[in-house]
């Protein structure tokens, strides 16, 4: 009552501080729903990057976003310490990436790119592997259930009563029998036996993107850029979590002379309602430096696919500069619109003086699936906030995969592949880490995927 009674003098000093270009923010407590006040004010839903609605130019959010513009995704804070998001895989292994779907069964079944024999990022490609592990919560320890074959980058998707796994870096043989298997780890870390020489030198700061939207930082480690590797995107497909799974093959039109499709990498799928697919990725070109995702749609999950853009080479989303983003998550919101989020480096600027990089998740947004735009900040940081007040700043927080609630069609929960070395809260084992250490250093390579829970409508309520 005492917030109503004061609505006009609030008004009178908003106006105000408008036309001074200040900046008012304020939250109303009578309400679920957060807004807030920006320098300049709204005009559109497209000022909330169609993460909420804008009315006399005040953004109001959507459940799962937060900001004066809906541009950051609404955590909650994880546990305490930098294990506290942990959720896959066991202490003595890593994995880089996981994606997760909750089951007829009521649980939660994640579908990881592993790295078996309990090693490192280091060799991810040459041990990789799709494995299976199921939770009863979203973001609780996930237990280890299969490997399903060899692949990476996955994305655990759902058309009716089918499973859609989509990866890359599939087929040819897996584990022990894949070239440079590395078969003398331990504790989820690669000795320098399973590396070229050149690792033991390993630099410290981001080496340049190339090959059109993949980030390769991991230059002179065996096997992490294996030439021979069927390294482009692939579909397999079940109607259990458990499997069996089968290939399901994939066409495209315009590219090659018999339904080829372009080499790429990062697949991540949205399907309508009458079964057309829009999928996103970053292409592979050799001496190609595309600034951008590709997107391309098909009337059926198998085909033919043709470009969004009109050419297989012209990018949909793109960025210019020395920005460099992998790794994207596609989806659309209940209202309609259409979202992507992915891993970005040089976009934002540094989150400290101390850091090596700029790394954080970018954003961007589109009414019809066509015409994107970028949103300008970024929508997650490498540093998490933790329940005892205390945070986490890891040093690679990448390879976002969001669970979107199929109850509410929100944001639920982020899952990242999150590399255990940390800038606030090392290990005791880091102490030979360089400052800024590369996520492949000797030592240094143990992951995990990381989990944190989106904050929805019944949470802030709670909250309030």
């Amino acid at each position: 009552r005492e917030l109503l009674d004061e609505m006009p003098r609030l008004r009178a000093t908003v106006a105000a501080k408008i036309a001074t270009q200040s900046c008012l923010v304020l939250v109303f407590a009578t309400t679920s729903v957060e807004t807030a006040l920006v320098t300049s004010g709204c005009s559109t839903d497209m000022d909330c990057y169609l993460n909420g609605e804008c009315a006399s130019r005040v953004c109001t959010c959507y459940p799962g976003w937060t900001g004066p513009q809906c541009g950051q995704f609404d955590f909650l804070p994880t546990p305490p310490g930098p294990l506290g998001g942990k959720a896959f895989p066991t202490a003595d292994s890593s994995c880089w990436g996981s994606s997760v779907i909750k089951g007829a069964d009521g649980k939660y079944h994640m579908y990881s790119s592993g790295i078996l024999g309990k090693c490192g990022l280091a060799v991810w490609a040459p041990n990789a592997a799709l494995t299976h592990a199921v939770s009863d919560t979203l973001d609780g320890v996930y237990l280890p259930q299969q490997d399903i074959m060899r692949g990476s980058n996955p994305q655990i998707t759902q058309f009716g009563g089918e499973l859609r796994l989509w990866h890359t870096l599939a087929g040819g043989p897996g584990g022990p029998d894949t070239k440079d298997y590395c078969s003398t780890c331990t504790n989820g870390t690669t000795p320098a036996s399973c590396r070229n020489e050149s690792i033991k030198q390993a630099p410290t700061t981001v080496l340049p993107r190339q090959h059109g939207g993949i980030d390769h930082r991991h230059h002179g480690v065996r096997g992490a850029v294996d030439p021979n590797a069927p390294t482009s995107t692939k579909l397999i497909v079940a109607t259990d979590p458990a499997g069996p799974w089968k290939d399901l093959p994939i066409t495209c039109e315009g590219f090659g002379p018999n339904g080829e499709c372009p080499t790429t990498s990062n697949p991540t799928a949205y399907y309508f309602p009458n079964g057309t697919t829009l999928l996103a990725y970053d292409w592979q070109s050799k001496g190609s430096d595309a600034k951008g995702f590709f997107l391309a749609r098909a009337p059926d999950v198998s085909g033919p696919y043709r470009p969004v853009s009109g050419h297989w080479n012209v990018t949909t989303i793109t960025w210019e500069g020395s920005t460099a983003c992998t790794d994207p998550f596609l989806w659309r919101d209940k209202q309609g619109a259409f979202h992507a989020v992915f891993h970005c480096r040089n976009w934002f600027q540094k989150q400290s003086p101390t850091d090596s990089v700029s790394d954080a998740g970018g954003h961007a947004f589109s009414a019809d699936g066509v015409t994107w735009q970028l949103a300008p900040e970024p929508v997650w940081t490498t540093t998490v906030e933790h329940t005892d007040g205390t945070n986490t700043t890891f040093f690679h927080r990448e390879r976002p995969q969001v669970f979107i609630d199929p109850e509410t069609s929100t944001p639920a929960a982020l899952f990242n592949a999150v590399s255990l070395a940390n800038l606030n809260q090392p290990f005791p084992w880091q102490a030979h880490c360089p400052p800024h250490p590369s996520h492949v250093q000797v030592g240094c390579d143990q992951s995990m995927a990381f989990v944190q829970r989106i904050r929805g409508a019944a949470d802030r309520e709670t909250r309030q």
